[in-house]
């Protein structure tokens, strides 16, 4: 509808080339949250976009990660979300997979969201890095 938002495929766009790559940068151990041991889990990812047509590209780039996005890169919007209280939880904005995962899972972790509205220039490659982290439980 007019004035409305929506996520619609097209087609696979075979003159742009996508890659994410995540290390993990730091562990502390012993962690106590609610009575209960955990470890957190320090995380760094890159995103690359490399654009192989001749005209810049308009692209919305996200990643939503288990965990709380503590770092974007330049205009990086965040969001971090609640997993018991977000109405969005198990719908749209997070994946099916998700709704399966043991609850020490989401009772020590948020939901977040990082996204960049960006341009592409023509043959040109961008990176997009961020900053996140984790907690298991023992």
């Amino acid at each position: 509808s007019v004035k409305n938002y929506a996520d619609v495929s097209v087609t696979t766009a075979t003159d742009l080339n996508t890659s994410k790559e995540e290390n993990e940068i730091g562990r502390e151990e012993n962690i106590k949250l609610n009575g209960s041991s955990h470890t957190k889990f320090n995380m760094h990812g890159k995103i690359t976009v490399v654009n192989f047509k001749d005209i810049p590209v308009h692209m919305i780039v996200k990643r939503k990660v288990l965990g709380t996005i503590a770092e974007a890169g330049p205009e990086g919007k965040m969001l971090v979300a609640n997993t018991l209280e977000d109405p969005a939880f198990g719908t749209d904005r997070y994946p099916w997979f998700w709704w399966e995962w043991p609850w020490r899972y989401r009772g020590a972790n948020s939901l977040s969201e990082v996204t960049w509205d960006t341009l592409i220039p023509a043959g040109k490659t961008v990176t997009f890095e961020y900053d996140w982290y984790y907690y298991y439980r023992h």
